[in-house]
């Protein structure tokens, strides 16, 4: 086989690779796009808390807020006044606070 074929064939394998690795890094990049790799982000995701534990710490709290939900009122919160003045300690009102139903 004559060499330039071969250097055709190789640099057809090469940009076939490079394609295909910005395609999946670019799948990566998008929101949750980490999260579906599976058992083998499992097994080697716990290799960042070594070298870059800040940044695994901070990746962990961010989940943990994204994974919170809304914020429900509790059931007390129902029968507060909807007018309540403060006051200062000496008794004296200081201001007054309004809260919708």
């Amino acid at each position: 086989m004559p060499i330039w074929i071969q250097v055709v064939i190789a640099l057809g394998i090469l940009a076939t690779t490079a394609v295909a690795l910005i395609v999946f890094q670019r799948q990566l990049d998008r929101p949750g796009g980490r999260r579906g790799l599976g058992a083998i982000h499992d097994g080697l995701g716990n290799t960042i808390d070594v070298f870059n534990p800040g940044h695994a710490r901070a990746d962990r709290e961010l989940r943990r807020h994204h994974d919170a939900g809304p914020v429900s009122r509790i059931p007390d919160d129902e029968d507060d006044d909807p007018l309540v003045i403060l006051t200062h300690p000496d008794g004296s009102p200081r201001a007054a606070r309004f809260r919708r139903r």
